[in-house]
């Protein structure tokens, strides 16, 4: 009879886990957080602390911000440029004619005009001067004298303007003006301005053959300007949606103040009967989309007369959302009814499974052209996370509420709910961490059920945490075994190397572990090492 040998032969075996970022679902791969703080894949495939948000001097009470050749702000109605030697422009200053109103704002950049709506207002970046898009003469007295000039059948209109104006303060040649009050009935309708007549400052003519001469009329001439609740640019053109018209417009080239496709100027509206109201808009190479919750239309055509639109069913941005729309080389990323989606001109792809139950709202996003980052609304609380293009891993920073961003060169720049604004990746400014991850299973991988728990076959002995920290910086390690409370076993303090720092873990079904500190940290791996016995 041969000897017997009374325990079981025991192997250790180690398992490298590689770190794969935030999931807040139930399906996850060992490595997957549940939770972090101030963490990034700058140094991807490890994981390590982002650079400190830093506030920018001087920037408060601030309520939108824009890029465009510079950093431009909305503050208390004034329209403010800071200029790349940091001083700041007053541009449109409160309380004057110009002056802002209250409330979110809808900003776009063609060649050298900012638009603003809805106050209607643009900027002309050549000398920063303010101007309005649209215009308005209310019951004035009109005159129309009709000539004949070489064939042309020519209209000159003359108003009583208010003291010291002129004409081209409201008025420019292809202006299309709506017309009414006149005596004479056809001379009720919308004309095109084609010129000013030299010496004269109350007049402008027009080349229509069914206006006739009349004088003494109490009339309004008005340029009207679409409200459009969204807008952007798309070559030296502005595009924008009206929910009130159910309409998407397209002004002409190099003038946001013509939207009418009666002028020859070249704007065009069209449209769109899908349901629901639109709820944000994105330019692409060669088109621009215009979204609703559940459908998309894309325009496609750069010229009036060969301007085309297309709907799709297709999940678009939820409503309130539209602040989350950014687009990031040709793809233009959003916050859906159902989670984060990509869309490069097919069909939209949610790339937020990792949300799981989670379905988020009030959505405002940056992006400094690799990283996405979105504040949004959990609930009551405040999620500011980002996500790697090239890696695909979400991270969550803090609890930061974001109204707005704006890149401007390499910088992307935050703007608070309090009004402060902020580099988002900065010099300056101590960073606090931390990383839970999901449970680890002492299970046959692939398989989770009573069967497969092999206390006897498997059991984790310890677990090795490879980190990177300058001297300064520290790391506590928590360790948490079958749901239970969360003990400290071990701390880690930055030599400014390699550290391998083992972890002894008890035995368990699950484990949690948590890693927290201060100070530049960098998680290269985890090695798990465990015995396994026989098969039987």
């Amino acid at each position: 009879m041969l000897p017997q040998i009374p325990y079981e032969i025991q192997s250790k075996t180690a398992r490298q886990t590689a770190i794969r970022g935030l999931n807040f679902s139930d399906n996850y791969d060992d490595g997957a957080m549940a939770d972090s703080m101030n963490l990034s894949t700058r140094r991807y495939p490890y994981i390590a602390t982002k650079f400190p948000r830093e506030k920018v001097k001087g920037l408060t009470g601030v309520s939108e911000l824009f890029a465009f050749n510079g950093l431009w702000y909305v503050k208390d109605g004034g329209f403010y440029h800071v200029k790349d030697d940091g001083d700041i422009e007053e541009v449109i200053a409160p309380g004057s004619e110009y002056a802002l109103s209250e409330g979110e704002k809808q900003i776009a950049a063609m060649y050298h005009k900012i638009v603003i709506f809805p106050d209607k207002i643009y900027v002309d970046t050549d000398d920063n001067m303010p101007f309005r898009l649209d215009a308005k003469l209310e019951n004035v007295t009109g005159s129309v004298t009709v000539t004949e000039e070489a064939g042309a059948h020519v209209c000159t209109v003359t108003l009583a303007l208010p003291a010291g104006k002129r004409m081209t303060n409201y008025f420019d040649v292809d202006d299309v003006v709506w017309m009414s009050g006149w005596t004479e009935e056809l001379n009720n309708q919308t004309k095109r301005i084609t010129g000013f007549p030299e010496g004269t400052t109350n007049q402008f003519t027009v080349q229509d053959d069914t206006m006739a001469a009349e004088s003494g009329a109490t009339v309004t001439v008005e340029r009207k300007v679409p409200n459009l609740n969204f807008i952007c640019e798309k070559n030296n053109r502005i595009y924008g949606a009206s929910n009130e018209d159910r309409t998407v417009f397209v002004s002409a080239v190099d003038n946001p103040r013509i939207f009418s496709a009666d002028s020859d100027a070249g704007g065009f509206s069209v449209p769109v009967a899908t349901e629901g109201d639109f709820t944000g808009c994105a330019s692409m190479s060669n088109s621009v989309v215009f979204f609703k919750e559940h459908s998309i239309t894309k325009m496609l055509g750069d010229y009036a007369s060969e301007f085309q639109t297309n709907n799709y069913e297709m999940e678009g941005v939820k409503a309130g959302c539209h602040k989350s729309i950014r687009k990031i080389n040709e793809t233009v990323m959003y916050l859906g009814c159902n989670g984060v989606y990509s869309y490069n001109g097919g069909t939209s792809q949610l790339i937020s499974h990792i949300f799981g139950e989670k379905r988020l709202k009030n959505g405002v996003a940056g992006s400094d052209g690799t990283n996405y980052y979105l504040s949004a609304k959990d609930g009551e609380n405040t999620l500011f996370l980002s996500y790697n293009l090239q890696t695909g891993l979400w991270l969550r920073e803090d609890d930061t509420e974001a109204k707005d961003f704006a890149l401007s060169g390499e910088t992307l720049y935050v703007l608070d709910k309090d009004g402060n604004v902020w580099k988002e990746n900065g010099e300056e400014g101590e960073i606090r961490f931390s990383m839970t991850f999901k449970p680890f299973f002492e299970t046959v991988s692939g398989a989770y059920n009573s069967s497969a728990v092999l206390f006897a076959k498997k059991r984790y002995a310890k677990l090795y945490i490879r980190t990177e920290m300058p001297k300064g910086s520290y790391c506590r390690i928590e360790v948490r075994l079958d749901g239970g409370v969360w003990r400290e076993i071990g701390r880690i303090v930055g030599k400014g190397g390699l550290s391998v720092t083992p972890v002894p873990i008890g035995r368990c079904d699950r484990y949690e572990l948590r890693l927290f500190g201060k100070g530049p940290f960098t998680l290269l791996n985890l090695e798990r090492e465990f015995r396994t016995g026989s098969a039987r």
